[in-house]
């Protein structure tokens, strides 16, 4: 699946965005809202779009570790909930863009706790419970890897 400046690779596995690493990190840096408008992009309900915008004046998007050569975009969208992409530099200036896994650190410890208060047994599953959500939010994060590709292409307009 090809578009004007970014190509789907693989099963929605991840995309190479024609843009340059470094505006599209620092973009990132400072925007705090656009998980509203990717789900806008991709033809959501107003309703759903106004309850994610008021979840993120409470849990803003932002950049996660963002390492030398890679950064980790995550924008919650709900309880337990968000968008995680890694952007990473590809060659003749382009960024490539992977979904990945994620789960935020405040999520993690209530569902420690959660399950720590209901005994010994389901305090051990936890680590299973952890993969369930991160899973989940892989499967988002892929649905709308189209949609943050065009949300990326409205910004950077060449």
């Amino acid at each position: 699946m090809e578009c004007k400046q970014f190509e789907i690779q693989g099963y929605f596995e991840s995309a190479i965005f024609d843009g340059n690493f470094d505006s599209i990190k620092t973009s990132f840096e400072g925007s705090t809202f656009w998980a509203a408008d990717i789900l806008e992009k991709a033809g959501a309900k107003r309703r759903l779009i106004e309850i994610i915008q008021r979840y993120n004046r409470r849990h803003p998007c932002r950049v996660v570790r963002p390492k030398g050569q890679s950064a980790l975009v995550v924008a919650p969208i709900g309880k337990k909930q968000c968008l995680a992409y890694r952007l990473e530099p590809s060659p003749e200036g382009k960024t490539r863009i992977t979904p990945v896994p994620f789960l935020m650190t405040r999520d993690k410890i209530g569902i420690v706790v959660i399950l720590t208060l209901g005994f010994i047994l389901p305090a051990l599953l936890t680590p299973f419970v952890w993969r369930n959500y991160e899973q989940k939010n892989l499967r988002m994060s892929r649905y709308y890897l189209i949609s943050f590709c065009h949300y990326l292409e409205s910004r950077f307009a060449a």
